[in-house]
């Protein structure tokens, strides 16, 4: 075979190799909108009464490619503190002033970093999967470092991203005080879920 039957043949295999790459890549940014079905749930189980406190105030956006969504995705999320809701306004007053100070820290934030424990790399449509995400979570003027448990589904069909995400929440990690009048029903640790469905622009 002479030099240019095998340069030939080398840059066709090149540009197949490219085409196909350009054939699996489709990245899209899904966002993520305030109001039903999304919402933001905290739940304190204490020795004395579990409260759960909710907001439908979330908005975001997730950017990914569902065929190679470990070489690039990013995300960011924000949540209005005070538009929690626990069912008791006189509750949701003292929380919001004495234990969220939401005048002084009005949002919480997630800024996702990156993907661990996604099988293959990629997110199946039609099926859902589990994996986690490190991220940098910001509570009450705190910042730190977290990593959620993650049940995703994506859907080709209508270009949606369901997302259920969970993780734990030390009140003492974030600065966040215990009102006296909650000491006994307010737990240190405050489990958090987060569902929403966020469609692609």
């Amino acid at each position: 075979m002479t030099y240019t039957r095998v340069r030939q043949m080398m840059i066709f295999i090149a540009v197949a190799l490219l085409l196909v790459v350009s054939v699996r890549a489709e990245e899209f940014t899904f966002k993520v909108k305030p109001g039903k079905p999304n919402e933001v749930k905290f739940i304190s189980k204490a020795p004395l009464e579990t409260i759960e406190g909710i907001t439908n105030d979330i908005s975001g956006s997730v950017t990914v490619d569902p065929a190679n969504a470990d070489l690039k995705t990013a995300g960011e999320f924000e949540v209005q503190m005070a538009t929690i809701d626990t069912d008791n306004s006189i509750r949701n007053g003292h929380m919001r002033d004495n234990h969220l100070q939401t005048d002084k820290y009005p949002t919480s934030s997630f800024e996702m970093k990156s993907i661990e424990g996604l099988d293959d790399g990629m997110l199946p449509d039609g099926k859902p999967v589990n994996f986690r995400i490190k991220g940098q979570f910001t509570l009450h003027g705190v910042t730190k470092e977290i990593s959620p448990e993650i049940t995703a589904l994506w859907n080709s069909t209508n270009k949606s991203l369901k997302v259920t995400a969970k993780f734990n929440v030390l009140l003492q990690d974030y600065d966040i005080p215990r009102p006296q009048f909650l000491f006994m029903k307010l737990a240190v640790e405050q489990k958090v879920e987060i569902n929403f469905t966020a469609y692609a622009k």
